[in-house]
């Protein structure tokens, strides 16, 4: 019964959703306890935990008389709206800087038959009714989970597309080997003095990152399921599908997001302990979901990931506001 609502509540939500394409104007991000959350007309999704909910409401149908009967079906209708809103929310979810859920979702019946089931994993956080109004009001709650980002990320044809656009850092030259000095002429030997040798100068040890941090603040840098970092102003990719393996980003996600570099430090399950922090130059693409990186940075943290790899592991987390 319950995949049966869920499914009318899907179908509703792609019904409309074809009445309307994705508007950024829309879709108002705020943050929320150092949170970065996407509100739009239909409810939120928060990047930061990967939480969707949205509201819904209902009344009593008029042919029924019995108030225990009218009450239960207030509610009932009352979660089939949320639920068809959350679908609608989840549709506005941009995948990378061009496309939403909804594309993939309106391109392929399989993408939807999937997607029916994967909203078979939402779940009624709070419901009531006020027997005054008789209105019944709904939350409905959904969980960005593997599922999703196997259904709607195309994963090999996105590696596929920009395989000819990746970062190389600026190659050294080759220096020809220094001259070998003459011979010196023989010198008399003098007597030795015995000298107290000094003490060895410490050695600062390399820094070991663990994981990165991009602050995009100010930029107008919108989030996505599958960003990518480029370099400016070329737009070669440091970091994307390209970058990343596959299981963990499946996993997890590309990347994570919050509202503040102090805030993505506290990730530290992600990130690790000692995470790298570069500043974005801007963002690009249509839908604004990729940064960019300067030469410099894109250099370092080359360099840098060198060491533990942590890219591979998406231990990255973007900061928007």
């Amino acid at each position: 019964m319950k995949g049966h609502w869920i499914g009318l509540a899907f179908c509703l939500a792609l019904c409309f959703s074809f009445a309307a394409t994705a508007d950024l104007g829309a879709q108002e991000m705020i943050t929320e306890g150092g949170d970065l959350i996407q509100r739009t007309e239909n409810g939120t999704y928060n990047w930061t935990t990967g939480k969707i909910c949205a509201d819904g409401y209902g009344a009593p149908r008029e042919d029924l008389t019995n108030k225990g009967q009218r009450k239960i079906m207030a509610i009932k209708a009352a979660e089939v709206e949320a639920r068809a809103a959350l679908a609608k929310v989840l549709n506005k979810i941009s995948i990378d800087s061009d496309t939403t859920v909804e594309d993939m979702v309106t391109a392929s019946s399989v993408v939807v038959e999937r997607m029916k089931a994967y909203l078979n994993g939402s779940y009624i956080a709070e419901s009531g009714y006020d027997a005054l109004d008789e209105v019944a009001e709904a939350k409905a709650c959904l969980l960005m989970t593997k599922d999703l980002f196997e259904i709607v990320i195309p994963f090999d044809d996105m590696v596929e597309k920009n395989k000819e656009k990746r970062f190389k850092p600026p190659v050294q030259l080759k220096r020809e080997p220094a001259p070998k000095p003459e011979a010196p002429m023989p010198v008399k030997p003098e007597v030795a003095v015995a000298v107290k040798p000094e003490p060895p100068a410490p050695v600062k040890p390399a820094i070991s990152y663990t994981g990165l941090i991009v602050d995009a603040s100010g930029l107008g840098a919108r989030p996505a399921m599958s960003p990518r970092l480029l370099v400016d102003p070329e737009g070669n990719e440091i970091y994307g599908p390209q970058s990343v393996d596959r299981e963990v980003a499946m996993n997890i996600g590309f990347a994570g997001y919050a509202s503040s570099v102090d805030r993505a430090k506290g990730l530290d399950k992600r990130l690790g302990e000692n995470p790298m922090v570069v500043k974005a130059t801007g963002c690009s693409g249509g839908r604004k979901t990729d940064l960019l990186l300067s030469k410099d940075d894109a250099s370092t943290l080359y360099d840098a990931n060198l060491d533990r790899n942590f890219l591979k592991d998406c231990k990255v987390v973007m900061v928007i506001n």
